[in-house]
């Protein structure tokens, strides 16, 4: 599956695959850790979710977080959508890493631009192998929090205030209206 955005210069423009390491991510972001070691891992889980649906908005990109789920007896690898990115739990007996490597490898021939979070060395270098790029934990993080910056600056700190009149809060049509019948 190739993600493609028309272009305004006259063509599609190949966007970005971002595969994460859940909980790698989790286990090696402070805020999220501490969630998970008050004994809330599905809590941990969804905020990973919910942080990385905001990046993946205003980055653009086609975000995909894998789970482990290999521990879990009978669990069968499980896909849901989910605010436009995509959440895989895989399967009994199968880690998130290889499930990372497995997905890399099958795109490796496609002219794709990959790039895979974890700060598991091993399989930084597995990717890499199979034509991915890599991005730490850490760089994942400073990626997300200056994105949420830029996002403030550009929505909330730029926003001039509007007074708070009744004028303000009408459609013009009405605004219109109201004055027509005042001057009658």
């Amino acid at each position: 599956m190739k993600w493609l955005d028309k272009g305004g210069a006259g063509g599609n423009v190949l966007k970005e695959y971002l595969l994460v390491d859940g909980y790698n991510i989790i286990n090696a972001w402070t805020e999220l850790k501490q969630i998970k070691d008050n004994n809330n891992i599905e809590d941990a889980r969804q905020k990973l979710i919910d942080i990385l649906s905001s990046y993946q908005g205003f980055k653009g990109n086609f975000i995909i977080i894998v789970f482990d789920g290999h521990m879990v007896q009978g669990n069968i690898e499980n896909h849901i959508l989910y605010s436009g990115l995509e959440v895989v739990f895989t399967k009994e007996g199968e880690t998130a890493d290889r499930y990372i490597e497995r997905y890399t490898y099958s795109k490796k021939m496609d002219d794709l631009i990959i790039k895979v979070a974890t700060s598991d060395r091993i399989e930084q270098n597995i990717v890499m192998a199979n034509g991915a790029l890599r991005m730490s934990a850490r760089e994942l993080y400073k990626e997300v929090m200056l994105g949420y910056n830029n996002m403030r600056v550009k929505f909330i700190d730029n926003v001039k205030p509007v007074p708070h009149k009744l004028g303000n809060r009408l459609h013009p049509l009405t605004v219109k209206k109201l004055e027509k019948w005042r001057r009658e």
